[in-house]
């Protein structure tokens, strides 16, 4: 209080301990390792424990990302331990950085003597797909550590402050600071909330932890730097989607991702020169690089960041504010209110289709139509779709005026991703002459930046001569005969089935898919067969269908069709039989649509199970052409929804790929799962 009073001085304070923001592991605590869509196949070694990639939907967002080019990387700093410069999964991503702890001349001036820094960089940019060790969340990136941290994990709020000026004042500035880190006791520090306020009027992204809560504390409030205005603040959940007991909360809070906790932790890189003790569960070399588990809002918030860079990769032209938006708007909802969850849990994913520029596709091209000469007009439909969730407007129209050619209602309206929308073309041939007639349709599609693109939709119209009357014969392929499978010397077993009911089953034979085994499973009249065999969720209801993963229940699902379905109906049947002894079938025949469902249609499809692991879906006669679409979901998922291979899924208000026709056969390994 003297020294504030004496003049010159602009304020005076303790220099507040700042400590890195994890949260011990008990030692006792086991380390627990945790058409289709076309995978992103991923041949990291350490991968399938990375159960935090695919909560957050990693491997599809990796699929869409579009790298800035190793020119323009995105350079994230990161303000904490240093780094492990000779670790195997960091090489080539990083630069120098600095050390404030002492001065320490060559090429390695901020060796990671405590470990949490080479686990955060790990996160955030450890080498993908590079066929050793782990996947990190950013594709396109420079790792920069700035050591402000002691071996001890203690570091001092004024040395905090000028390292994140220095990232941002830096000759090639920092675009993301990530600051896994908390003072201590709430404390507020003048000089870094100052540095935080300048790093972000430079145009960088900050992202901060929200904390860590003492067990007999909590909940606690948002930490600083986190509660900084401006500061893109994360919190952390579980394995089971759900807020982490240690994640502080408050209406600072913007997002939560991944942090461990009562259950799996999070695995990442270590260094090598951190004493053991640092890492009290998990520790190991493989690959030639050092991997530890760890737990707390530091890890959730080294993923956020990873995310962050990849969005930013894939538009440069973006604010730090925008990426931040965009990180925040795409979240995934979970079951807690905003204090606890902010607005939800990151999801990769859709971030990255956030980011990815609105166009519209055309389901055709081309357009060709055959017509008879004096017939009555026809309509050729055109489906519109949009790979971004930012909406984009279109328009159709004719290029000039023809009697024969006109586009129908709607001419225009908006699309984005799992909003596709239809456009009619009606051709009238009746005054045509014999031969062809060409020309062009106009697609004018706005962006929501005002920008315009123009497509052209060639028309290829054929008049041919009035055909004489035929009987129809209808046609079943030799590859669906084949496909569709009958009953073995024991027959078939019958399952009655009414309204949502379901029955539990026993495998003649179990099926290991990412390392689950399926043994006992529970059969539902709704289409699909769920593992294990125990009851759902009564809080989760079976019905409307929902879009995959379905991460709470149930653990993993074969979904031939889900959809509201009445098997109990007279004439259809849901069956179980082996047609081999290396085969097991869920048959579902002429199962028609609930009572209500508009329109009403039947559906005929197998379930197949092989011994190896591989699914097969068979389909009968199917509701092909019937407008509107029925609402199902197809597709597969094991491991709590981190693997899975939707094929198509129809809600209310969203639609992604398509339903199955009549007589398709779906084949999926479990490589296919992603």
């Amino acid at each position: 209080e003297r020294l504030q009073q004496q003049p010159g001085v602009a304020f005076a304070e303790p220099d507040w301990l700042a400590q890195i923001a994890e949260v011990p592991i008990a030692v006792e605590t086991p380390a627990q390792a945790a058409g289709a869509e076309t995978p992103f196949v991923v041949d990291d070694t350490l991968y399938p424990e990375q159960w935090y990639a695919q909560r957050i939907n990693l491997s599809r967002a990796w699929a869409l990302a579009q790298t800035a080019g190793p020119d323009d990387p995105i350079r994230v700093v990161m303000v904490d331990t240093g780094v492990d410069y000779m670790h195997p999964d960091l090489a080539n991503r990083l630069a120098a950085g600095r050390n404030y702890l002492t001065n320490i001349p060559g090429d390695a001036p901020a060796p990671d003597d405590n470990g949490h820094g080479t686990h955060i960089a790990g996160l955030i940019g450890a080498l993908t797909n590079n066929g050793q060790g782990m996947a990190g969340a950013a594709l396109d990136v420079v790792l920069e550590p700035y050591k402000t941290f002691r071996a001890n994990g203690e570091g001092d709020s004024t040395t905090l402050a000028q390292a994140v000026r220095d990232a941002v004042d830096a000759l090639v500035p920092a675009d993301i600071i990530n600051l896994s880190l908390v003072l201590v006791g709430g404390a507020d520090s003048t000089p870094l909330r100052a540095a935080v306020a300048y790093a972000i009027s430079k145009g960088a992204l900050v992202i901060a932890a929200a904390g860590n809560c003492d067990i007999t504390e909590t909940p606690c409030p948002v930490s600083y730097p986190g509660a900084y205005p401006g500061v893109l603040t994360v919190g952390a959940t579980t394995y089971a989607d759900v807020p982490a007991y240690y994640s502080a909360a408050g209406p600072e809070l913007d997002l939560v991702a991944p942090g461990g906790g009562s259950g799996p932790a999070i695995l990442s890189t270590w260094s090598k020169l951190a004493i053991p003790k640092n890492c009290e569960v998990g520790r190991r070399e493989v690959d030639g690089g050092g991997y530890c588990l760890k737990t707390g809002t530091s890890t959730s918030t080294a993923l956020v960041s990873g995310v962050a860079a990849l969005v930013w990769s894939m538009n440069r032209d973006l604010s730090a504010a925008q990426v931040g938006e965009i990180l925040r708007a795409s979240v995934a909802p979970i079951n807690a209110d905003a204090d606890q969850a902010g607005a939800g849990r990151l999801d990769a994913a859709a971030a990255l289709r956030a980011a990815l520029p609105a166009q519209v596709t055309v389901s055709q091209n081309r357009l060709r139509v055959a017509a008879a000469q004096g017939g009555a007009p026809q309509q050729a439909a055109l489906t519109l779709e949009n790979p971004s969730l930012d909406p984009i407007t279109w328009t159709l129209s004719t290029t000039r005026g023809l009697d024969w050619l006109a586009v129908g209602s709607p001419a225009g309206g908006s699309v984005r991703y799992g909003e596709p929308a239809q456009a009619n073309v009606v051709i009238t041939p009746t005054q045509l002459a014999l031969g062809q007639h060409k020309a062009n349709l106009l697609l004018v599609s706005t962006r929501s930046s005002g920008a315009q693109v123009q497509q052209i939709i060639p028309v290829e119209v054929t008049v041919h001569r009035p055909l004489a009357p035929r009987r129809h014969l209808p046609l079943i392929t030799r590859q669906a005969a084949e496909a569709w499978l009958e009953p073995g010397p024991e027959g078939r077993t019958l399952h009655a089935l009414t309204g949502s009911a379901s029955t539990g089953i026993t495998l003649p034979f179990a099926v290991e898919v990412y390392g689950q085994t399926l043994a006992e499973a529970r059969l539902f009249a709704d289409g699909f067969i769920a593992f294990p065999a125990s009851l759902p969720d009564p809080n989760r209801p079976l019905l409307p269908n929902r879009c995959l993963a379905n991460q709470l229940w149930p653990q993993a699902a074969v979904y031939g069709w889900w959809a509201d379905l009445e098997p109990g109906m007279a004439g259809s049947r849901v069956s179980t039989f082996q047609p081999d002894p290396d085969r097991f079938v869920v048959e579902y025949a002429n199962v028609p649509s609930a009572a209500g469902v508009v329109p009403a249609y039947v559906v005929s499809f197998q379930i197949v199970l092989h011994r190896s692991g591989r699914i097969d879906l068979h389909y009968g006669a199917l509701p092909d052409g019937v407008m509107p679409p029925p609402q199902a979901t197809v597709g597969v998922q094991v491991q709590a929804g981190r693997f899975y291979n939707q094929i198509a899924c129809r809600t209310a208000d969203f639609s992604v790929g398509s339903l199955p026709g009549s007589y398709d056969t779906i084949t999926l390994e479990a490589k296919d799962l992603y």
